[in-house]
Parts: C-alpha cells; sequence; structure tokens
C-alpha cells in the first residue's frame, strides 16, 4: 500500500517541524525547500497533486545531516551489482514493512542509519467494493499540516557509470481504524498505512541509534487527526490527470449505499 502520494508546494513546512526543530534549523531547511522547489537548486524535483511510486519520482526528503534532497522512489540496496538488477529490485521496494526493515536484507543496514524524512500533503488507498475499486484521498485533519512520512534511503553506485543514484522507500505499518475501513484488498493480509511520525519524533526517527526505540516509532497514526474522501478514478479512461482536480471529492453512488462505513 501507499504507492501514491501527493507531494506539492505546501506553505507550512516551518508549522510542520515547529516543536521538534530549533528555529534556525527550521529555517534553513525551509529555504532549501523552496529552492528546491523552484529550480534554484542545482537539482530539482518535480511535485505533483498525484504521483505513482511506479514511475519513481523524485521525492524531496529530509537526511539525518537535516539537508533537503531529492531522493527517487524505489529503493536500490548498495549491494546490487547491476543496472538490470537495480530496475528489478526498485519495483519491490517501493514500501518497507516496519516490523521486518531490521530483518530484510535490502532494508537492513538502511534502517540501522539511513532514515529520512518525507512530507508529503496526503497519500492514495483504494477502497474495495463488490469487485470494484474506489480510490480515497487521505491528508491530515488540519489541511495545513503535512503528513511527515518515515522513510529508509540507500546510495547505490551504478557499477557501468559511477553514478550515484540515491533511493528510498517509504516505511509501512499496521493501519488504524481509518485505514481499516478504507484498505480492505481482499489479496492483503491486513490494513496498512505509511508510517506517519507524530509531532515531537522526527529528529529522533533520523538519528536514534537503539533499535527498540526506533521500532516503539512505528506504529499506527491516530485516526482523529486524519480525514478521508473518494476522489475521481486513478486509471483506466475516466483518469484524472496530476491536477488539482484529482484531489476533489466524488460521490459514487455505491459508497452512499455503504454510508455507515464512511
Amino acid at each position: 500500500m501507499c504507492y501514491t502520494v501527493a507531494q506539492l508546494k505546501m506553505r507550512e513546512y516551518k508549522y510542520a517541524l515547529r516543536n521538534d526543530f530549533p528555529q534556525d534549523i527550521i529555517d534553513k531547511l525551509f529555504e532549501e525547500w523552496k529552492k528546491l522547489e523552484a529550480g534554484e537548486a542545482e537539482e530539482t524535483a518535480e511535485l505533483h497533486y498525484r504521483v505513482s511510486g511506479f514511475v519513481h519520482p523524485d521525492l524531496v526528503a529530509i537526511t539525518p545531516d537535516l539537508s533537503c534532497q531529492k531522493i527517487n522512489w524505489g529503493l536500490i540496496p548498495s549491494w546490487i551489482k547491476s543496472i538490470e538488477e537495480a530496475k528489478e529490485i526498485r519495483e519491490k521496494t517501493l514500501n518497507a514493512r516496519g516490523e521486518t526493515i531490521f530483518e530484510k536484507p535490502a532494508f537492513r543496514e538502511s534502517a540501522k542509519t539511513k532514515r529520512c524524512l518525507i512530507l508529503v500533503d496526503g497519500f492514495y488507498e483504494y477502497h474495495h467494493l463488490k469487485g470494484k475499486t474506489f480510490p480515497f484521498y487521505i491528508q491530515h485533519i488540519d489541511q495545513k499540516m503535512p503528513f511527515v512520512l518515515g522513510g529508509i534511503f540507500s546510495e547505490w553506485a551504478d557499477p557501468d557509470t559511477g553514478e550515484i543514484h540515491s533511493t528510498t522507500s517509504i516505511v509501512t505499518t499496521t493501519g488504524n481504524k481509518m485505514m481499516t475501513r478504507i484498505h480492505n484488498n481482499p489479496k492483503n493480509t491486513g490494513p496498512r498505512m505509511p508510517l506517519i511520525l507524530e509531532e515531537g519524533k522526527y529528529q529522533q526517527w533520523l538519528k536514534e541509534n537503539d533499535k527498540s526505540e526506533i521500532e516503539k516509532l512505528i506504529k499506527p497514526f491516530p485516526d482523529e487527526l486524519m480525514k478521508s474522501f473518494a476522489v475521481g478514478k486513478m486509471s483506466g479512461k475516466n483518469e484524472v490527470p496530476d491536477s488539482p482536480e484529482s484531489q476533489k471529492e466524488v460521490i459514487y453512488t455505491e459508497l452512499n449505499e455503504q454510508s455507515s462505513l464512511f
């Protein structure tokens, strides 16, 4: 899950970080972020109302050295030996299950020392009903507040060119009550959601060395701080493109009949 997110020119990065970072660090990060968005930095990241991880977009992230960087979505472990292997594995590493990040070979080294923050406006998830799928957009109850996602990243050197690729996975955890209602894919073992870090825990996610303390951070985000609504189709002939329209509420008759859930 969490294969589609929204990452935009958010005006409230300072607000998002206010309780965890010193003001001078917040100001520094904010200026770096604005440069990335405006294309003034050496490397820029395209921002989206809706983007799928399967196109491997660049996401803007905060790394442990407290800098803003663009990191490609789909983690490539440092030990991968060829571009062919890299392309294959990144299709499977858009997400990293929080329960096993210290065990899985693709993630365990990054989980120890290469954790990052990915700020997004929201994310998208499908609800399944009577053989059909209905996309939902999930955002913070305070629309000015982005979600601060916990990620892990890696730096992989292409053996043919020497080029360094920074890549990331979004860590996931058990779904809360809201995600249990929405994320009901019968093929899954249970509802999931991205790891949304609570205020006051951002620097700990970046810099904590104790495995047990890191694992304590991997938990569902309170559903009372989230809101969700159905949106336009994300695929097929009626697909709504990456635009403001992709975040507008859509009323589906079938879901109205299931009003006790939504």
